[in-house]
């Protein structure tokens, strides 16, 4: 807050968003008055699997 939005790099901000797994989908845009904005989406896990050497999976709904 309080920071001029030349100094922020949306698409940086973007990327790292979309970077993060457990995030479906990202998008972060500055409105007409300077306030940025983030829509995202969260991964819609369905089934967590354990493996014989106790490594976890996540299945999520689009595979």
């Amino acid at each position: 807050m309080g920071r001029k939005i030349d100094n922020i790099n949306l698409h940086t901000l973007e990327n790292r968003l979309k970077a993060n797994p457990f995030i479906e989908y990202a998008k972060v845009y500055a409105d007409m008055d300077g306030v940025i904005m983030i829509e995202i989406s969260q991964r819609q896990p369905i089934m967590r699997v354990m493996n014989q050497f106790d490594q976890i999976f996540i299945l999520i709904k689009t595979g």
